[in-house]
């Protein structure tokens, strides 16, 4: 599901409708960071908004997303079932390169 830079709460309730339609996933940009954007040009205000607001949004996101979506893998692919290791909701958590960059 692409955001297509709607509100945080519409996107949210988009989500909810389009995971409960089968979606695997979103796609979002200015859904997430907007609202930090509209303290620019104070950028200290804006990387306070980005770690106060915009990345627990995505946390949401990503918990609503492994707790809604219809993994991928489920979806039958034009040669049939994809199977992989680690193939699941958590695959973005153990495909190497996926991880966390803290």
């Amino acid at each position: 599901m692409l955001s297509a830079g709607a509100t945080q709460p519409a996107f949210s309730r988009i989500l909810e409708y389009a995971y409960a339609a089968g979606a695997n996933g979103y796609l979002a940009g200015r859904a997430i960071w907007w609202d930090a954007g509209q303290a620019f040009p104070d950028l200290d205000a804006m990387r306070r908004r980005l770690r106060v607001d915009s990345v627990p949004y995505m946390e949401q996101l990503n918990r609503m997303t492994d707790e809604q979506a219809t993994p991928w893998t489920d979806q039958p692919g034009a040669l049939g079932p994809v199977v992989l290791d680690h193939a699941g909701a958590g695959f973005r958590h153990e495909y190497q390169g996926m991880e966390d960059p803290a």
